[in-house]
C-alpha cells in the first residue's frame, strides 16, 4: 500500500514539474516574442524618424559623415609630441573671425637647426630655395593622421598642408605623419593646414556634395581640429588660396607644388585654375586618389550603407538648396588647367576607382597637349595601398623628386 502511495506521489510531482517546465518555456518564448516585436517596432520608427532628425539637426550628419569632432586628446599645437621635432604650429587668419591651424615642416636636413627655433625662423626658412609643398588632405582624420605626416616628411621642403584635424587617433602617425616624413626626407618644405571648421555644425550642402559628387570623403576638410569658421565648398577654396599666397610671398621664387589627396584634389584643381586665371600659377600639381564628378554607389563611408539601402532618404538631402558657388569637379577643372601634373593612384582604390584616374589622365593630356607635362603613376593592386597608403611605396620619394626636377628644366 505504501509503495503505491509513494508511486502516486512521485507521479504527481513529475507531472507538476512537467507542467512548470512547459509554463517556463511558454514564458521564455513570450519574452522573446515581446523583445522581437519591440525591436522591430523601434527599427521601423528609426527608419521613419531618422531623415527628419537629419533634416532638423544637421549636426548629427556632421558627426555621422565627417567624424571630425573628436580630437582624441591630441594637442595639435604641439607637433613635437607626435615625433615631428622639426615642425612648427601656427595660425593664419584668411578672414575676420576665421582661424586656420597650420603645420610647417622644414626639410629633414634642417631638423637640428630647427630645434628651439620660433615661428620667425620657420617663416624665413621658406625662402631658402628648397621646394615648397602645400598639402591639401582628404576628408577623414586630421593633419596628425599617419599617412599625411608621412607624406609631408617625404618632401619636407616646405610643405604646407591644410591639416586635417578631425581624427587624431592612435593611427595619427600614419597619414599626415608619413606624408610629412616623405616630403621632408626629400629636402622640401611641407605645409599642412586644417580647413576652416565650425565645431558646432556643418552645412548640409557639403554633405550632399560628398554623397552625390564624390565617392570619397569631404569630412576632414570641414570642421576640423582647431580651425574656426563656417565651412562651405567655396570657403575651402578661399582658405587654400590664402595659404598659397601666404607661402608664395615668403618662398621667394622657390618651386611651389600643390599636393591634393582624395577630396583635397577638388580643392587643388579649383585652386590651380584660379591661380592660373590670376596669372600666378603653381609650379606643379600632384593629385593622389583623385576622382571625377561621377556618382559612385560604392561610397566607402560607414554612413553610406544607410544612404544607399534606404533610397528615400536621398530626397531629404537632394531637395536642399545647393551652394551657389560649389567647387567645380576635377574633370571640368582639368580641361582648363595648364600646370604640370603628376597623378598617383592605387589600382585597388575602392573609394576612387582606378578607372577615374585613367579618365582624368585622358582629359588632362588632351588639355595640355603634351605627354611631358603630365604623368600617371599607378600602384599595382597586389600592393594593397587602397585609397590612403600610397605613401608606403618605397619608390614614392624618387617619383616625387623626379617630378620636381622636371619643373626646373
Amino acid at each position: 500500500m505504501r509503495r503505491r502511495v509513494d508511486e502516486a506521489v512521485g507521479l504527481g510531482q513529475a507531472k507538476e514539474k512537467s507542467i512548470k517546465g512547459k509554463a517556463g518555456e511558454v514564458q521564455v518564448w513570450s519574452l522573446w516574442r515581446l523583445w522581437l516585436k519591440w525591436t522591430l517596432l523601434a527599427l521601423c520608427v528609426l527608419y521613419v524618424v531618422t531623415p527628419f532628425l537629419l533634416r532638423l539637426f544637421p549636426g548629427i550628419v556632421q558627426h555621422l559623415v565627417y567624424s571630425h569632432g573628436i580630437l582624441y586628446f591630441v594637442d595639435l599645437s604641439r607637433p613635437a609630441d607626435l615625433g615631428l621635432n622639426h615642425t612648427a604650429n601656427m595660425y593664419l587668419t584668411p578672414e575676420e573671425g576665421v582661424t586656420l591651424g597650420v603645420w610647417h615642416t622644414v626639410p629633414e636636413k634642417k631638423w637640428k637647426e630647427a630645434q628651439g627655433k620660433g615661428l620667425d625662423w620657420y617663416e624665413k626658412s621658406l625662402g631658402d630655395g628648397s621646394p615648397v609643398f602645400i598639402y591639401l588632405h582628404g576628408n577623414t582624420n586630421n593633419r596628425a593622421t599617419p599617412h599625411r605626416i608621412a607624406t609631408a616628411n617625404v618632401s619636407s621642403s616646405t610643405l604646407f598642408t591644410l591639416r586635417n584635424l578631425n581624427n587624431v587617433t592612435k593611427n595619427t602617425p600614419v597619414t599626415v605623419f608619413w606624408m610629412l616624413q616623405v616630403i621632408s626626407s626629400l629636402g622640401y618644405h611641407a605645409v599642412v593646414m586644417d580647413y576652416r571648421g565650425m565645431l558646432k555644425q556643418i552645412t548640409i550642402e557639403m554633405v550632399v556634395y560628398e554623397l552625390e559628387m564624390v565617392p570619397c570623403q569631404i569630412q576632414n576638410l570641414l570642421g576640423f581640429g582647431d580651425s574656426t569658421g563656417e565651412p562651405t565648398g567655396s570657403r575651402l577654396i578661399i582658405d587654400a588660396l590664402y595659404l598659397y599666397h601666404w607661402v608664395r610671398e615668403r618662398s621667394k621664387g622657390s618651386p611651389l607644388v600643390i599636393w591634393g589627396h582624395s577630396i583635397g584634389t577638388v580643392v587643388t584643381t579649383n585652386l590651380a585654375v584660379k591661380l592660373q586665371e590670376q596669372g600666378n600659377p603653381a609650379d606643379g600639381v600632384i593629385l593622389e586618389g583623385a576622382f571625377t564628378h561621377t556618382l559612385q554607389k560604392r561610397y566607402a563611408h560607414p554612413f553610406a550603407w544607410y544612404y544607399w539601402k534606404f533610397p528615400y532618404i536621398q530626397y531629404y538631402f537632394l531637395s536642399l538648396p545647393k551652394e551657389k558657388k560649389a567647387p567645380v569637379p576635377n574633370d571640368e577643372n582639368l580641361k582648363k588647367m595648364r600646370t604640370p601634373l603628376l597623378m598617383l593612384h592605387a589600382e585597388d582604390d575602392q573609394v576612387a576607382p582606378f578607372k577615374m584616374a585613367q579618365e582624368l589622365y585622358s582629359i588632362a593630356r588632351e588639355a595640355l597637349k603634351s605627354d611631358k607635362r603630365i604623368k600617371l603613376v599607378s600602384f599595382e593592386r597586389s600592393l594593397r595601398y587602397g585609397h590612403d597608403e600610397v605613401y608606403r611605396d618605397p619608390a614614392l620619394p624618387g617619383i616625387v623628386r623626379e617630378f620636381v626636377q622636371t619643373l626646373a628644366a
